[in-house]
């Protein structure tokens, strides 16, 4: 490995309690707890929300707009003088081309029919950004999420440029993020950068599309080597679970770190790291199996000889009321560490996406769309093969009972962990909110699991009706029991959750939501 500066750790913030000031604090001690140096405050809005009306804006808007930004700058000054008396940056993130209601409140002048979008974003970047910086001290620098911008490229070359020379003017920093929709080519941020001075951070998701455990590095990584990077995970699982399920990361972070060692100039300046959403506030990972992996995280970063299991049985020992022995934690790490492979596997097929936001998909034309996404796991073999090619019966079965296999492994491991932990929790020296919360996680991975692969083996079955042909008279009858089987399983689902429920968080009734899957259903059966 490569002689490389340790990177600093942000903790990113994302859920509207931001702007509650215990739920602050509790954020606060979480990032001084886990050893890292700073906080990023991300909201999708923010830059409209602190940034100051215009005059022209009616005078029925114009108050509250008014009193709704003095609230936020002064809680984010507040939050600033916390943040330099505890030695913590203060880092903002927000949206670089902001689209939201308030904003048009605000700035009515620019959004006319007959307007140009250019010149609001020639303003925006050049006088308002300035000026929400200029009252608030403490905060290091910006991360903006860039988005298509529909302007002319010289205007919008023009109007970064004019963004960089404000910031920098106010002694802070610039980072330009990765962030791709639907219409967002891959080549954007570096064709930003490239006309800007060397000094402005990139920062990119650690996989090509949010983050997803066991798929491929982001390619981008490793093109963009004049500038300093900003590495992006997310542990509060968006596309895995939502902190629900578990899923271990640490092996998989060391991993990653290593490759990117072997580059020069794409070693990571910073790490953000997501711990929650602002879309399901009330989530906390702090309250998940998965603190398993923010605990272990700095570790990591500061010696990537470390061995992951060694944080493992650390972070197992902290939960303990006792010194717990060592056949105890081999035990109990097995349980954790398994859950690895298990998140890898059950929301994918052979390799492929199959899930949006850690939710099975809402129908037939849904699941296509996500397996025919432009992202690939690790699993190259069989990711990079057409699925269940037309002109190719022989590879479509072949893929058919790989799949099998694959349900049969996720079953297994769901079971296993779920078994495991049901043996060897109530007896070990975990104290008990460590023990629930295990035992609690390894539950929801087993209905997960449960749904997913009646689901999978469903699909499988109606692909190979659809492109091999109805004339498949067994095939006709696997797949009507596959269907039956598919719904007796979400009514089963739906029956646990109204007798075990309230044991566990409400937003895991969204996560496997009996109703959208009843449609999914119907849409397999009749789509």
């Amino acid at each position: 490995m490569m002689n490389t500066p340790v990177p600093q750790l942000l903790l990113e913030i994302n859920s509207p309690d931001i702007w509650h000031w215990p739920f602050f604090l509790e954020m606060a001690r979480v990032a001084r707890e886990y050893h890292f140096q700073g906080i990023v405050i991300n909201q999708q809005s923010l830059l409209a929300q602190l940034a100051a009306p215009s005059p022209r804006c009616r005078p029925a808007d114009i108050i509250n707009l008014s009193l709704a930004r003095d609230h936020a700058l002064r809680h984010l000054q507040k939050i600033g003088e916390y943040c330099e008396r505890h030695h913590l940056q203060l880092w903002l993130q927000g949206e670089a081309t902001p689209d939201c209601p308030s904003l048009k409140m605000k700035f009515p002048e620019f959004f006319l029919a007959d307007n140009d979008l250019s010149a609001f974003i020639a303003w925006f970047f050049s006088e308002s950004i300035p000026q929400i910086l200029a009252v608030l001290p403490a905060v290091r620098g910006l991360r903006l999420s860039l988005a298509t911008p529909d302007i002319a490229d010289v205007d919008w070359q023009a109007s970064l440029m004019a963004l960089y020379r404000g910031v920098r003017a106010a002694g802070r920093q610039l980072v330009l993020r990765d962030y791709r929709d639907t219409t967002w080519p891959r080549h954007m941020l570096r064709d930003a950068l490239a006309g800007l001075p060397g000094d402005v951070r990139a920062s990119l998701k650690a996989t090509e599309l949010d983050y997803r455990p066991g798929f491929a590095g982001n390619p981008n990584l490793l093109n963009l080597p004049t500038n300093h990077k900003w590495l992006e995970l997310d542990l509060w699982g968006l596309d895995y679970g939502w902190s629900l399920l578990p899923c271990y990361l640490l092996e998989e972070f060391r991993q990653r770190l290593l490759w990117l060692s072997q580059y020069p100039g794409c070693y990571p300046e910073a790490i953000t790291v997501r711990i929650d959403w602002e879309w399901l506030p009330g989530l906390p990972l702090s309250a998940s199996v998965n603190a398993l992996n923010l605990y272990g995280l700095s570790g990591v970063v500061q010696d990537l000889s470390l061995s992951p299991e060694h944080m493992v049985h650390q972070w197992l020992q902290h939960q303990a009321a006792s010194p717990l022995p060592g056949a105890e934690l081999g035990a109990l790490s097995g349980i954790l560490t398994t859950s690895y492979e298990w998140s890898c596997k059950t929301p994918n097929l052979l390799g492929r996406v199959l899930q949006c936001r850690s939710q099975l998909p809402l129908n037939l034309e849904h699941a296509l769309s996500l397996l025919h996404m432009d992202t690939r796991n690790a699993n190259w073999a069989q990711s990079f093969q057409p699925l269940l090619p037309g002109d190719d019966t022989a590879l479509g079965l072949q893929q058919c009972e790989l799949i099998s296999l694959e349900n049969e492994r996720i079953t297994f491991l769901a079971e296993r962990m779920h078994s495991r932990a049901l043996r060897l929790l109530p007896g070990c020296g975990l104290q008990e909110p460590a023990r629930a919360c295990i035992t609690g996680s390894m539950a929801r991975a087993q209905k997960y699991s449960q749904l997913y692969t009646v689901f999978k083996y469903a699909l499988m079955l109606k692909l190979r009706l659809r492109k091999y042909g109805q004339n498949q008279p067994e095939i006709q009858a696997l797949f009507r029991r596959a269907l039956g089987d598919f719904r007796q399983c979400n009514q089963s689902l739906e029956t646990w959750f109204q007798h075990h429920g309230a044991e566990h968080p409400l937003a895991f009734a969204s996560l496997l939501n009996t109703q959208q899957i009843a449609g999914l259903i119907h849409s397999l059966e009749h789509d």
